[in-house]
């Protein structure tokens, strides 16, 4: 059987992707910073040199790659900041959207509907693989396993479900919510998750058991965020009843209880680079930060948006960065190792309803959603606004991702609607 080849240049970031049938596919970096002079053919030879081991098919596609690379360039100085483009659109669900989410390798996405299923798209062709029906009501939070195989929900039918990626069947279901499951997320090693739930109670459930070990208590309100440390000897849990709380695994003891929002917390994390470190947001309109080696009063307290509500927050990959947008249509990006803020991004004109940070060790992008079906792409080393992306539609954004190769973004509308945008060109043989 002859072996199938396929190719594919990505404009960022910039590289060439060689797939084989039954070998891993090979990434090739184009070391090139693209101007009008840039000479596809001295491009060519450079990569040549550069890969000895993928010379054969590199010569073999030599003139297809050669104008590829011309439309790379093209496309790379028409468009220096590397504008996405629509590629699909997808109506998908009877009810609403409530959470959408790209697998770790992008190649396929998952919508998430207040009609308790889920659907599993194939990004290349835009097709359903599978629908997941086994909920009873919204599913609200889900989790992809870092190898895509396994998939992990959280619904309001008080259930969390795992799921065989590979065809749609459920593996395990586990109990013990009397209430609906807000959020959920694993730790890092993958073998128990946290739940936050609106009966006051966050659980942690033994994956492989398939049973829940230890309940967390101490909440007087719904509990609406979990995530565990990096050692997975702690959780920290945000709620309604404007507090925080960091519980011991080890025997469910809680740790710390952060006070000092008046409001309900709309998020919470443990930093990345230092576990000590919780940031916490909330409807107050402050970000806070703590170290819980001195307890659980704050070390700094950011109140930059005008009394307004913090409607949304993300953290980036690398720790770097936070970023926070409320009702007063602003965004603001902090760095959080110095603790101060760099940015205070302004142009949309209704409240701020989802935000995204590009992947990996050198975050460039951040993108947010509003509730005028606007999202705005912002250079995070300038703070300039590169690109705005409208619907179309005065609708609210939901939620506005990136993939982790930073060349796909899904934004989903309070219309049901899910639209597809990429920065890629695809070259294909």
């Amino acid at each position: 059987m002859e072996t199938q080849e396929k190719l594919k240049i990505n404009i960022y970031p910039p590289e060439l992707e060689i797939s084989q049938s039954g070998q891993e596919k090979i990434i090739i970096k184009i070391n090139e910073n693209f101007t009008n002079s840039s000479n596809s053919e001295k491009i060519y030879q450079n990569l040549l040199a550069e890969n000895a081991n993928c010379q054969p098919i590199l010569e073999k596609y030599k003139e297809k790659l050669i104008s590829s690379l011309d439309k790379l360039i093209s496309a790379s100085t028409i468009n220096p900041n590397k504008e996405f483009h629509l590629e699909k659109t997808f109506q998908c669900h009877d009810l609403p959207i409530s959470k959408v989410y790209f697998n770790h390798k992008g190649d396929y996405f998952l919508t998430c509907s207040y009609d308790g299923d889920a659907y599993l798209w194939n990004r290349k062709t835009g097709d359903i693989k599978y629908k997941i029906k086994n909920h009873a009501n919204t599913i609200n939070s889900a989790v992809f396993t870092r190898d895509d195989k396994l998939l992990l929900t959280g619904s309001f039918d008080c259930l969390a479900m795992l799921f065989d990626t590979e065809n749609g069947i459920r593996v395990k279901t586990f109990e013990g919510h009397k209430e609906e499951i807000v959020e959920i997320n694993m730790n890092n090693e993958e073998t128990q998750f946290c739940s936050a739930s609106m009966d006051l109670t966050s659980k942690i459930f033994d994956i492989e058991e398939g049973k829940c070990i230890l309940t967390l208590s101490g909440h007087n309100d719904v509990v609406s965020r979990c995530s565990f440390n990096k050692e997975s000897n702690q959780v920290l849990t945000g709620s309604y009843d404007k507090t925080c709380k960091i519980f011991d695994l080890n025997n469910g003891n809680e740790l710390f209880n952060f006070t000092e929002h008046t409001k309900e917390i709309t998020n919470c994390y443990f930093y990345p680079n230092d576990n000590n470190i919780i940031i916490t947001t909330s409807l107050d309109g402050l970000c806070k930060i703590y170290d819980i080696r001195n307890g659980s009063q704050s070390l700094k307290t950011f109140d930059e948006h005008n009394k307004k509500e913090i409607l949304c927050s993300t953290l980036s990959s690398n720790g770097k960065y936070l970023a926070t947008g409320g009702g007063d249509n602003i965004v603001n990006v902090y760095d959080i190792k110095e603790m101060k803020k760099i940015f205070s991004l302004s142009g949309h004109n209704k409240e701020i309803y989802s935000l995204d940070f590009t992947h990996g060790d050198e975050v460039k992008y951040l993108i947010s959603g509003d509730g005028n079906g606007e999202c705005r792409l912002w250079d995070v080393n300038s703070g300039e606004c590169i690109q705005i992306i409208e619907s179309g539609e005065e609708t609210e954004i939901i939620a506005s991702n990136f993939n982790r190769n930073n060349t796909d973004i899904l934004i989903a509308d309070t219309d049901n609607i899910v639209r597809l945008y990429t920065n890629e060109i695809p070259v294909n043989y």
